[in-house]
């Protein structure tokens, strides 16, 4: 472009793509352009082709500048745009990561549920001995309840009933529990009687707990038998605060005898021993391409 202005004003400084750069831009369009101008405004006929291709030769000087200034623009927003993609990669694996360590902390909030069964009822005594009824739970809503049977002062055999209470837990946002129970799942009734003969035979009940009949067998005290004892339809729902326990009615045993008889009341104990968890909302992440 210089070959075509042969004036000793045809050289076109250039200016650096900087930021501090950009008062010296200014300044080059006001020393190339301006002037051009104003010579092709005051030449002479003869003098104006050559005012006229210096004037052009000072645009695209002024043009080549700016093309280079936007050029190292495009460059920085190109190595900007790589670089937000890249932290937008991370703040996406951050959520994710915070997103599971949550669902984690939610399973340990479920798991921090105590459940506990007892037999709240009579108990009958023969001569210096007692009858008992006791429950052994574990936290997946399994038990085992054992009862005796007694005469003459000593025990003259212990049945065991096993089974588990169907329930699930739901944990809100607020640490509250929402629990359901389906059902009783009984196993098998095993008793082991010690061998001594009796005249009349005892009776094992297993009643809901507004008395209705679920389960009743007839056995001699001193033999052993087992059976298997079908399941018991619950279907209750409640919730429990943090700290806070709550007790569930669930069925009744009864057991019959002339000696000494005995009934329980199976009640579920079910304690949140979580604390109310901080209220947090989860942050958005809009990494769409402009």
């Amino acid at each position: 472009m210089a070959d075509n202005c042969l004036n000793k004003h045809c050289e076109c400084e250039k200016v650096e793509p900087r930021p501090e750069n950009c008062a010296k831009l200014l300044e080059l369009n006001d020393l190339k352009i301006r002037p051009a101008m104003r010579k092709i405004s005051t030449s002479e006929w003869c003098n104006l082709q050559e005012a006229i291709r210096q004037a052009f030769y000072g645009v695209w000087c002024v043009i080549k500048n700016i093309v280079g200034f936007l050029c190292y623009i495009i460059r920085k927003l190109e190595c900007l745009e790589e670089k937000v993609d890249k932290i937008c990669a991370v703040a996406k694996c951050q959520n994710n990561m915070l997103s599971d360590i949550a669902e984690q902390m939610k399973n340990t909030m479920l798991d921090n549920i105590s459940f506990t069964m007892q037999a709240e009822g009579s108990s009958g005594t023969d001569d210096g001995a007692t009858t008992y009824t006791r429950i052994d739970t574990t936290k997946d809503g399994s038990f085992s309840l054992r009862w005796n049977m007694i005469a003459y002062g000593s025990e003259q055999g212990v049945g065991t009933l096993s089974g588990k209470i169907v329930h699930i837990n739901t944990l809100n946002d607020d640490g509250s529990i929402n629990s359901h129970i389906s059902k009783i799942q009984f196993n098998n009734i095993e008793y082991n009687g010690y061998g001594e003969k009796f005249n009349t035979q005892a009776n094992f009940a297993i009643k809901t707990f507004d008395g209705g009949e679920h389960y009743s067998h007839s056995y001699d005290v001193g033999s052993d038998w087992s059976e298997k004892v079908p399941d018991m339809e619950i279907g209750k729902d409640f919730k429990f605060l943090p700290k806070q326990s709550t007790k569930v009615n669930l069925f009744k045993t009864l057991d019959t005898w002339v000696n000494a008889s005995t009934n329980g009341n199976i009640v579920a104990t079910y304690a949140n021993n979580n604390s109310e968890p901080a209220q947090s909302a989860p942050c958005e992440i809009t990494c769409d391409k402009c």
